[in-house]
C-alpha cells in the first residue's frame, strides 16, 4: 500500500529550477499527492499538459505538472535521442543523454529528401561509392527503410555478432564510410507490405542525418540546430561526434529534459510550438502512423515506438522515443500530454518494461483525462 508522503519531501520549486529528491519520488496531480516506489536509477520526469492552469508553464505553451530530479543516480554528472555519452549540468540545470535516435532526423526528413520516402537512400551517398558489399539490395534501399528500420542492412543493435552493431561503429575513425560498407543480409525479402524483417540499427538512423546532410548541402548539425533547436528556444545542447567530426544523428545528443519537454509537446500539437509552424502536421501524422510491427507489444512509425498504455481513461495509444537505460519521451495526443522520464539503467534485461510500469502505475494515475473544449 503507498502511504501519503510528508509533503516537505516534496518541497516543490518553480519551473526554472529542478528540485532533488532523495529515494523517493512525489508526484502532484492538483491536491493529490502520491509516494512512487522508485525504479531502478531514476533521474527525471516531466509531465506537460495543455490547460492544466494550477501548475507551471512552459514558455506559454501547455503547463508542467511536475519537474523533477534525483540526485540518487545523477549526481552533478548525469547520463536524449540513444548512446554513450555523458551529460553535465549547468547550475541546478541538467542536461540529459536519454539514448534515442535524435528527434532531428523525423522533424526535417519530410521536408529534405527530394525524391521522397521512396527514393533510394544510397542515391543520395553516390559521393562516397565505391560501396564494400554493394548488392542490388542495397542499391534499392530506400529512405523508408532506414526510417523503419527494414533496411537490407545487417544490422542489429540487440545482436552482438552483427556486422552493423552500434557498439562496433564506435571504434571506426569514420563512421559514415563504415556504415556504406556494410554486408546486407542474407536472405533479405520483402513482406506483402514491402517492408523487410525489422531489426534496430543506429547505423541507418545515422546514414539519414548523412542524407540529410547532403540533400541539404549544410552540415547536418547545423541545419538541425537551425531549423529544429533555436526555433524551439533551445539554447544548449552537445553532439556525439565521431573521431573526425562527424555528428551523430542516430543518439547522443545531450539535452536538458525541459527541452525533450519542448520536442515532445510540439509533436503533440501536431508540429506546432507557441503558435508557430515548426514541422508541417502532415509529417508528424506521417512519423507517428504505424507503419509496421516491431514485436508483439508495439508497432514502429519513422523511428517511433506504439505501444498502448493503461490509463484511468482506458487503454491509450502513445507514441514513444525510447532509450537505454529505461529513458523515454512519450507522446499521448489522446489525453493532450507528454511525459520525459530520463533514467540510467543501462543495458538492464528490463528496463524498458521498467518505464512502461513506471508510467502505467504512478504517472498515468495522476493524469486526469483529457479537458475538454
Amino acid at each position: 500500500m503507498r502511504r501519503r508522503p510528508d509533503l516537505r519531501a516534496c518541497d516543490w520549486k518553480p519551473y526554472a529550477n529542478f528540485h532533488a529528491i532523495q529515494n523517493d519520488m512525489c508526484i502532484e496531480s492538483r491536491d493529490r499527492f502520491v509516494r512512487l516506489e522508485p525504479a531502478p536509477c531514476e533521474c527525471g520526469i516531466v509531465f506537460h499538459r495543455r490547460n492544466s492552469h494550477d501548475h507551471h508553464k512552459i514558455h506559454g505553451a501547455g503547463h508542467v505538472i511536475a519537474l523533477l530530479n534525483f540526485g540518487r543516480c545523477c549526481d552533478l554528472a548525469l547520463k536524449t535521442v540513444e548512446l554513450l555519452v555523458r551529460c553535465w549540468a549547468w547550475r541546478h540545470r541538467y542536461c540529459h543523454n536519454a539514448r534515442y535516435p535524435n528527434a532531428n532526423i523525423r522533424r526535417v526528413g519530410g521536408r529534405t529528401f527530394g525524391g521522397g520516402r521512396a527514393a533510394p537512400a544510397f542515391g543520395y551517398l553516390a559521393d562516397l561509392a565505391p560501396f564494400r558489399n554493394s548488392t542490388a539490395f542495397k542499391q534499392r534501399m530506400t529512405i523508408a527503410d532506414l526510417l523503419t528500420m527494414s533496411s537490407a542492412l545487417d544490422c542489429d543493435d540487440d545482436v552482438d555478432a552483427s556486422p552493423g552493431n552500434e557498439d562496433r561503429m564506435h571504434e571506426q575513425q569514420r563512421w559514415t564510410r563504415w556504415a556504406v560498407d556494410l554486408p546486407t543480409k542474407r536472405g533479405y525479402a520483402r513482406d506483402a507490405d514491402g517492408r523487410g524483417p525489422f531489426s534496430y540499427c543506429t547505423a541507418g538512423a545515422f546514414l539519414l542525418g548523412q542524407i540529410i546532410e547532403r540533400a541539404a548541402h549544410t552540415p547536418v548539425d547545423q541545419y538541425i540546430e537551425g531549423k529544429l533547436l533555436i526555433p524551439l528556444g533551445i539554447s544548449q545542447w552537445k553532439w556525439s561526434r565521431s573521431a573526425t567530426g562527424e555528428a551523430m544523428t542516430g543518439g547522443g545528443l545531450e539535452l536538458r529534459s525541459r527541452d525533450l519537454a519542448k520536442i515532445a509537446w510540439m509533436l503533440v500539437d501536431n508540429g506546432r510550438w507557441r503558435g508557430r509552424g515548426i514541422v508541417s502536421a502532415d509529417w508528424t501524422n506521417a512519423v507517428m502512423t504505424a507503419h509496421r510491427n516491431a514485436n508483439p507489444e508495439q508497432d514502429y512509425g519513422y523511428l517511433f515506438w506504439q505501444r498502448t498504455y493503461a490509463t484511468n481513461c482506458g487503454m491509450t495509444q502513445g507514441w514513444s522515443m525510447a532509450g537505454n537505460g529505461g529513458n523515454a519521451i512519450v507522446i499521448l495526443k489522446d489525453l493532450d500530454a507528454a511525459i520525459v522520464v530520463t533514467r540510467e539503467n543501462y543495458n538492464a534485461q528490463e528496463m524498458h518494461q521498467q518505464t512502461v510500469d513506471l508510467l502505467e502505475h504512478f504517472l498515468l494515475p495522476a493524469l486526469p483525462c483529457k479537458p475538454g473544449p
